[in-house]
């Protein structure tokens, strides 16, 4: 832009710096005898640094801006995650409460009746009125029809303490069938946290794998510099 040191010296420098005065002339020459020792070759340094200081900075602005987004992904998705954990241990513990491992039923039932003995009882009773009757012949008599009044009395009993063990028989075969729905819900809920927590787990090892390269392309870049 500006000649050699001695063009600017002898022709227009030296007389345009004269007269403005000695001081501002000796000025002139130094400025002058500067601009004209640069060599291109040290320009051409100049601008390299120059370019490798403007990429260096793009760079690492670049790293710092990915490095926050990264940072910003793996705070939310670890928040997510132990959204889920809570969640999922709430699920179980209403689980346990509603339907605990081993069901438990009591219930107020009648005494077990020993029904071979009551029918030996029935038996012997009626063959009893049965031969006193053909004894005292009067196969009509009263003690025949009280025994049938007993039996069928007796017959009534048994028939309820048989429907009484068929409904408690069905309740428990209903408490098994929630029991095992109830286990097989809690094993796909358990199921599911293990498949989040392992897809998680990828998605911070993926970010941290892309902050540890953005870091040594950083390095990479100062050490070229």
């Amino acid at each position: 832009m500006f000649g050699s040191s001695s063009g600017l010296g002898g022709g227009f420098g030296s007389s345009f710096a004269g007269g403005l005065g000695p001081a501002y002339g000796e000025a002139w020459a130094i400025m002058s005898a500067s601009i004209g020792n640069k060599h291109p070759a040290h320009l051409a340094d100049d601008n390299a640094r120059l370019a490798a200081e403007d990429f260096r900075m793009e760079v690492l602005d670049e790293l710092t801006l990915a490095r926050a987004d990264v940072e910003t992904q793996l705070k939310s998705l670890k928040e997510e995650l132990a959204y889920l954990r809570k969640n999922h241990e709430e699920e179980l513990q209403g689980c346990r409460s509603d339907c605990p491992d081993q069901v438990s039923v009591e219930m107020d039932a009648a005494p077990r009746v020993d029904l071979t003995g009551l029918l030996s009882d029935m038996r012997a009773q009626y063959e009893t009125i049965c031969q006193q009757n053909r004894k005292d012949g009067k196969p009509g008599s009263l003690k025949e029809r009280g025994a049938q009044e007993r039996d069928q009395h007796q017959h009534g009993q048994l028939q309820s303490s048989k429907s009484e063990v068929t409904e408690l028989r069905q309740a428990f075969q209903n408490l098994e069938v929630e029991l095992q729905s109830q286990l097989a819900m809690r094993k796909s809920l358990e199921d599911s946290l293990a498949q989040t927590e392992g897809d998680y787990c990828g998605q911070l090892s993926q970010g941290q794998q892309l902050i540890g390269s953005r870091q040594e392309q950083l390095f990479q870049v100062l050490g070229d510099t």
